[in-house]
């Protein structure tokens, strides 16, 4: 008898494994009698259940995985597939093992291929390799991890197909470039700012080129330092919307370098850049809608005062009263110093109506059309005239009483294609008044 497995119950209850080995012997005198020997076996079952358990369980996962698997000897030469469910073999395992890789790659690719098995062999040492290749007409992408068999010259190559991320990589660095292209060449001022700090993290070129700053400079200072200090008020409903609902619409004025202002409405958004919270910000400069609006008023403004004063005047009665008109309406439309209108008798014009002087003394003088080159102008042409600055215009001639005019604007007053009087005013400005002011 021999190799009789049976349990033994120990003297502390427990349970054992044993192994029986029965031997024969006869002794001197012919007598035969039997020698057993036992041998306790539970940790040696013990050990081969769990390595059965370990080869279950290694089977288990192979089954499972989807990334391929080759076991490579130092030349290069497919030794063993495990199955796994992959779809990305470059050929059927079939056809691959005992196959060197130089004779399914091409020379480049096969040489790196077994410079890592080697590399790999000799360090002792993980490798990774990136490669692509064209499998079922398109490109799939692999990062291998090559491991070191101990004691054997053979290395375990487990390919993983990084095809989807490769693809989300370069979809994210092409909406970048996209996003950097938009940012720089955008019309619009663009700043990003750090919500915790206020410093201008980025500024695209218009933001350069329309506050004179470069990137460099933009990118040391805060946003407060291009920011006119808006009201307290303003700043309070600003941050609350902000914080609310993380974007909002204003008006205010940027400081450029030269210290001077331009007019902007910003768009302002909260949002996460590179893992931290900013501001997006984009600013378009006004200064032009500014001016063509504050016209578009200047200019209702003025209909709406010449369609008074026609109904005034077509319900005056006298000379004076219209003057009075006149005068009044000038006052309204047009910002001088002084003013005067004055009527034609002969080759002289006379004062009938003035305003700004304010000194006996000094009142405005009758003069001959031919003593000045703006009365002259203005009865030769029938055409107003501007004299912007008449420090600096030879045209202009000057007279005691008005030695401190710097500015002059001028319309002759005509009926039925005749003049009949001027229309003066001052400014001790210069570049007081202008071809609008002559229109007018």
């Amino acid at each position: 008898l021999s190799n009789i497995s049976f349990k033994m119950i120990c003297a502390d209850t427990s349970l054992i494994d044993v192994l029986l080995d029965v031997i024969p012997i006869t002794d001197e005198f012919q007598e035969q009698f039997y020698l057993g020997i036992l041998r306790n076996t539970t940790q040696q079952l013990q050990m081969q259940e769990s390595l059965i358990d370990t080869s279950s369980e290694y089977e288990s996962i192979l089954s499972s995985m989807t990334d391929p698997i080759f076991v490579f000897d130092s030349e290069g030469t497919y030794i063993k597939i495990p199955f796994v469910k992959s779809v990305n073999y470059f050929l059927p395992p079939d056809q691959l093992i005992g196959k060197r890789l130089h004779h399914i790659f091409p020379q480049e690719t096969a040489d790196m291929f077994v410079a890592a098995i080697q590399r790999t062999i000799e360090t002792h040492e993980t490798q990774i390799v990136n490669y692509t290749l064209h499998i079922h007409g398109k490109d799939t992408y692999f990062s291998a991890v090559i491991n070191p068999i101990e004691g054997r010259e053979e290395v375990l190559w487990v390919s993983r197909d990084v095809t989807r991320g490769k693809l989300n990589d370069r979809a994210i660095e092409e909406s970048e470039k996209r996003y950097q292209q938009l940012f720089e060449h955008a019309n619009d001022m663009l700043l990003i700012v750090s919500l915790e700090t206020g410093l201008i993290i980025d500024a695209n070129q218009q933001t350069q080129k329309q506050l004179g700053f470069t990137h460099e400079e933009l990118t040391k200072l805060t946003i407060a330092d291009i920011e006119e200090p808006m009201q307290d008020t303003k700043s309070r409903i600003v941050t609350r919307t902000l914080a609310s609902t993380g974007h909002i619409i204003f008006e205010q004025n940027y400081i450029k370098k030269d210290r001077s202002t331009i007019p902007v409405e910003t768009s302002t958004r909260l949002m996460e850049y590179n893992g931290e919270q900013v501001l997006l910000s984009f600013a378009r400069n006004i200064k032009q809608r500014k001016r063509a609006m504050q016209a578009e008023a200047e200019e209702r403004y003025f209909t709406e005062i010449l369609r008074e004063t026609i109904s005034q005047i077509a319900h005056t009665q006298t000379v004076d009263a219209v003057l009075d008109v006149m005068m009044d309406t000038l006052l309204k439309i047009v910002d001088s110093d002084s003013s005067c209108i004055m009527f034609l008798q002969g080759d002289t014009a006379h004062v009938v109506r003035q305003h700004g002087y304010y000194d006996p003394d000094n009142q405005p003088a009758d003069l001959k059309i031919e003593s000045t080159f703006t009365l002259q102008h203005m009865y030769n042409h029938q055409q107003g005239i501007v004299i912007s600055d008449t420090a600096n215009d030879s045209r202009w001639v000057e007279f005691s009483d008005k030695a401190w005019t710097r500015s002059y604007v001028g319309a002759p007053i005509t009926l039925k294609n005749e003049v009949i009087g001027f229309i003066n005013l001052d400014s001790s400005a210069p570049n007081q008044f202008s071809n609008k002011h002559r229109q007018r």
